[in-house]
């Protein structure tokens, strides 16, 4: 019998496809929301779903095409600030005159991020507002945490790192690990092992779900939405 590598066959869309036919997703976070559209993972999830989110982006003028899109939406709460443990502003790195519309998604608080591929006079550099992640949910009121999406540029473990894990408790998170270093990538792992979670790496990000909500159940119904979806992909079915 073939091995199945696990990290190539759990995929994010079809997990948060299972996960939301036995209606586990209701109330999500997503750090890094840019317009809800580019590159976004929950895009198609949220235009079909009446979820409940906390949308932050510190990029206030992208944010602003993410309310347009969901105008009517009235459970969406949206932060156009960026996200820190201690400080109240702090420097935003951006594309100055950006050669594509993904290149509006560089953004990040973190100096070194962009300077690689970047010189400075490139380099748009503004002063945001600035909250500690968890005082954002609790300026929400939200009581529950289904989903946590992370996103930003390299900032992402120490995002991790101020999400309460032991207040909330996400069934799956997501997050990037391109940019981080190999000691923040290991830590990352470590602190979701140590909350309850496994891990699958994919090609820029990490997936975690809550070891203790897998079942046989869930297992058989993943599988069939991904036979189901292949058979589509390949054969053109319904």
């Amino acid at each position: 019998m073939p091995k199945i590598n696990i990290n190539n066959f759990l995929t994010f869309h079809h997990l948060l496809k299972t996960l939301n036919h036995f209606n586990k997703i209701n109330f999500f976070v997503q750090v890094g929301a840019h317009d809800g559209s580019m590159h976004d993972p929950l895009c198609s999830f949220l235009s079909n779903n009446e979820w409940s989110g906390i949308l932050i982006e510190p990029q206030e003028e992208i944010l602003k095409i993410f309310k347009n899109r969901y105008k009517n939406r009235s459970n969406l709460l949206y932060y156009p600030l960026a996200v820190h443990p201690n400080q109240p502003r702090v420097k935003l790195y951006t594309i100055k005159n950006p050669i594509n519309y993904s290149q509006t998604g560089w953004a990040t608080i973190l100096s070194d991020r962009l300077s690689n591929g970047k010189s400075k006079k490139e380099l748009c550099i503004k002063d945001v507002k600035a909250m500690p992640l968890m005082d954002i949910v609790k300026k929400s009121k939200f009581k529950m945490i289904d989903l946590l999406q992370i996103d930003t540029e390299g900032f992402d473990y120490e995002v991790l790192k101020m999400f309460n894990f032991k207040i909330f408790k996400p069934i799956l998170v997501q997050f990037e690990f391109i940019h981080l270093s190999k000691n923040d990538y290991k830590n990352s792992i470590n602190l979701l092992s140590n909350n309850g979670y496994i891990t699958i790496k994919k090609k820029n990000d990490i997936i975690a779900i809550k070891k203790n909500k897998i079942n046989i159940i869930l297992i058989l119904y993943y599988l069939f939405f991904r036979s189901k979806d292949s058979m589509k992909s390949r054969f053109g079915f319904n």
